[in-house]
C-alpha cells in the first residue's frame, strides 16, 4: 500500500470542498500535486533567467541576540538568457562580518552568496533537470532538495536518521502531522493553502523525532503555480541543532511568478562549526521589457541610444565611464564603509574627469573613471587611461573580476520626437 493510499483519510478539508464533480481533481490529486510540484522551483529558475534590481539585508547575533556584524548589498543582476551575472551598486557593512584577507568569517553569509550573489558568471536555463549540480557544495544540494521537493528523502546528509525525518507523507511520519486544506485569497488572487504541521499534542520525546515542523503553501487556483511558502525546521541531536524559519512570496511579472520578497531567521550549531545565528532580508524588484532582443527585467530603463534626432540642434557632450570590478592583491587601503566621489577631479582641453571609487570588501574595489567631453572617445582610450589611473595609485590587482563601459549622450530633447 502505497503512503499516498493511507494519507487520504487523515487530510482535513476547512471550510473547502474538493472533489472531481467541483474541482476537476479529488482530494488524492490535490496531494500528488503536491508532492510533483515544479512550479516553486521554476520560480526560482526565473529569479536567475530574468535580469533584476535586488536590496538585501543580513544581520548575525550573538548568544545574546545582539547584533554583532551587518551586510546590506543592492544591484543589478543581469541575464541574457544564458548566461547572468551580478553588479553590486552598493555594499555596506559593519561589525565582524570579513577576516582580515576578505573571506567571511561566518557560513551564513556565505551561503546566501552561493544562492544568490554568485561571484562569477553563471549558466541560466529554464529547463528542470533531476541531476544535482556538482558546482554547488553538498549543503546546497541538500537545501534545494528540502526546499523544492516536498517530502523527499533523496538527500546527500542522513546522519541521525536525517532522511527519514524528511519525508513527512511516509506511513511512519504521519502520526505526527496535520495535513490541512484550505482556501484564501493572495494578492487578489483565489488560492488554496495546503498546510502541513505537527501535531499539538505530540510529546516532548515524539517532537524530536519530528525535523519539519511546519510548511505552507499557497497554491493559485488558476494554474496550481505555488506563489507563497513557509517553512519551520527545528531539530537537535549529537551532530546538529538548528532552528530555521523560511518565507518565500512570489508574485506575477507579466505571466511570470518568481519570488519577490524571500525572508530567513535561523539558528544553527553544527559539529566543528561555531554557532551562527542570522536574520536575512531580500527584495526583487522586476519589471519585463520586451526588445527585438529578448525579454529583460528591470527596475529603471535609460536608453542611450545615440539617435542625435533626438536633440534641438546636436549633443552638447558625452559622458564616459569605464570600470574594473577588482580584486587586490593586499587589504585595501580606502576606507572599507566610505565611497570615493568625483575623486581626483580634472579638467583639460579635452574632457573634464574623475575616479569613483568603491570599496566591495577589504581586498575587493570597483575602481570606475568617468569622464565628459564633446568629442567622442573611443572604449580603448579611456580604457588605457583608467590603467594608468590604477598603476599610478600603487593599485596592486589579483584579478579583474568584472568590467564596464558606456555612453551617455547628453543635451535636450526635441519634444517633437518622442
Amino acid at each position: 500500500m502505497h503512503a499516498q493510499d493511507t494519507l487520504m483519510p487523515i487530510i482535513f478539508l476547512d471550510d473547502v470542498v474538493i472533489s472531481e464533480e467541483n474541482n476537476g481533481f479529488s482530494v488524492e490529486d490535490f496531494v500528488g500535486y503536491v508532492k510533483r510540484d515544479t512550479t516553486f522551483y521554476m520560480g526560482f529558475k526565473h529569479l536567475r533567467y530574468f535580469s533584476h534590481d535586488y536590496d538585501s539585508e543580513l544581520r548575525l547575533f550573538d548568544k545574546k541576540g545582539e547584533v554583532i556584524g551587518m551586510l546590506k548589498r543592492s544591484g543589478f543582476h543581469y541575464s541574457d538568457g544564458k548566461k547572468a551575472w551580478i553588479l553590486d551598486d552598493t555594499i555596506y557593512y559593519n561589525g565582524n562580518i570579513f577576516k582580515r584577507n576578505g573571506d567571511y568569517r561566518y557560513y551564513t553569509p556565505e551561503a546566501f552568496d552561493e544562492v544568490f550573489f554568485p561571484s562569477d558568471t553563471i549558466d541560466v536555463s529554464l529547463t528542470i533537470s533531476d541531476s544535482k549540480n556538482k558546482n554547488y557544495s553538498q549543503n546546497m544540494r541538500d537545501a534545494k532538495t528540502v526546499g523544492f521537493s516536498i517530502g523527499t528523502d533523496d538527500v546527500e546528509q542522513s546522519k541521525g536518521g536525517l532522511s527519514k525525518r524528511l519525508a513527512i507523507f511516509d506511513i511512519d511520519m504521519q502520526q505526527y502531522y496535520n495535513y490541512t486544506i484550505r482556501e484564501i485569497i493572495y494578492k487578489n488572487i483565489e488560492c488554496y493553502t495546503f498546510t502541513i504541521s505537527v501535531k499539538r499534542t505530540l510529546s516532548v520525546k515524539d517532537q524530536k523525532k519530528v525535523l519539519i515542523r511546519k510548511i505552507v503553501s499557497y497554491f493559485d487556483k488558476q494554474n496550481f503555480n505555488v506563489i507563497y511558502r513557509e517553512y519551520n525546521f527545528v531539530y537537535s541531536n549529537w551532530f546538529i541543532s538548528l532552528d530555521m524559519d523560511v518565507i518565500v512570496n512570489m508574485d506575477y511579472v507579466n505571466g511570470k511568478h518568481m519570488p519577490t520578497e524571500i525572508y530567513y531567521n535561523g539558528f544553527w550549531d553544527a559539529l566543528f562549526f561555531k554557532p551562527e545565528k542570522a536574520e536575512f532580508r531580500l527584495s526583487n524588484t522586476n519589471y519585463l521589457v520586451v526588445t527585438n532582443r529578448g525579454e529583460y527585467l528591470t527596475k529603471n530603463i535609460l536608453d542611450t541610444r545615440n539617435n542625435i534626432e533626438n536633440f534641438k540642434k546636436d549633443t552638447l557632450f558625452y559622458q564616459y565611464f569605464v570600470g574594473y570590478e577588482i580584486k587586490l592583491e593586499g587589504v585595501n587601503k580606502y576606507i572599507s564603509n566610505q565611497a570615493y566621489l568625483m575623486h581626483d577631479m580634472k579638467a583639460n582641453k579635452d574632457f573634464f574627469y574623475f575616479d569613483y571609487i568603491l570599496p566591495i570588501k577589504p581586498n575587493q574595489i570597483l575602481y570606475e573613471f568617468t569622464a565628459f567631453s564633446k568629442k567622442k572617445l573611443h572604449k580603448s582610450y579611456l580604457e588605457s587611461k583608467l590603467k594608468n589611473k590604477l598603476k599610478n595609485s600603487s593599485i596592486k590587482i589579483n584579478k579583474i573580476i568584472k568590467k564596464e563601459f558606456g555612453m551617455i549622450p547628453m543635451g535636450f530633447i526635441n519634444e517633437k520626437m518622442l
